[in-house]
């Protein structure tokens, strides 16, 4: 018994030792955020319409739609629309239920996802595509073309930041940077409008306006937000 305390003993008098030495031998560091942004004018609208036909008939509910797709399409090609920027979801049939249990009215229903470059129409397409009895645009998004290549810059730029607090902070203390530990991307957090991408793509367009006024894109905004951990010298 004696000679197990003696050895844990000196098995915590080892380890002890080697973390002192680890502790004086570990260079002093700085850690760092930087945050960069780019505006950017937005490029391309992402458009979703959705096709809504009830009757009684569940076939007249069907060719309806299926005309109403076609009058939709017919004005997206009007406006040259490539048919790669063009996507209908599969169609959907439901049997709508009333009070009383009585079953009454068939639903038929479909979707067109597209895509347009052409902002500057974005009333004249409006002003078309709400003409088209049972079409209702459901949902329109502005994003950037180059999305991807801007937020390289903007991380590349965040880095720079942090680079450069980094080494004014190092030279107030008299020192200087070394190399980089640790560089890891943080999330941005925006409260006021949903995450779009982890670099946070965000669309500070105001709200839709109606076909009656004119729609303007707005300013887009992409941003990084870089941590990186220096060696200090």
């Amino acid at each position: 018994m004696k000679t197990l305390k003696v050895f844990f003993a000196l098995l915590i008098f080892i380890l002890s030792f080697n973390i002192a030495i680890s502790q004086q031998d570990r260079n002093p560091i700085v850690e760092v955020t930087g945050t960069a942004s780019i505006s950017v004018t937005p490029d391309i609208m992402k458009w979703t319409i959705d096709i809504q036909n009830d009757n009684d008939n569940i076939q007249e509910a069907k060719t309806k739609n299926d005309n109403t797709i076609i009058k939709v399409l017919s004005i997206l090609r009007t406006y040259k629309i490539e048919e790669k920027d063009i996507r209908t979801g599969g169609i959907r049939m439901t049997k709508r239920q009333y009070k009383y249990g009585e079953e009454k009215k068939f639903n038929v229903s479909n979707t067109i996802w597209f895509t347009f470059d052409d902002i500057s129409k974005y009333d004249l397409l409006t002003n078309d595509l709400i003409k088209i009895e049972d079409a209702f645009i459901t949902s329109t998004v502005l994003e950037y073309s180059k999305a991807i290549e801007t937020r390289e810059q903007a991380r590349t730029n965040a880095l720079n930041v942090a680079k450069e607090k980094a080494t004014k902070m190092a030279e107030t203390l008299g020192i200087t940077i070394g190399r980089p530990l640790l560089i890891t991307e943080e999330p941005i957090y925006d409260w006021g409008y949903p995450q779009l991408t982890q670099n946070n793509v965000q669309n500070y367009a105001v709200d839709m306006p109606s076909s009656s006024q004119h729609f303007n894109e707005g300013i887009m905004k992409i941003e990084s937000k870089v941590k990186v951990v220096f060696e200090l010298k």
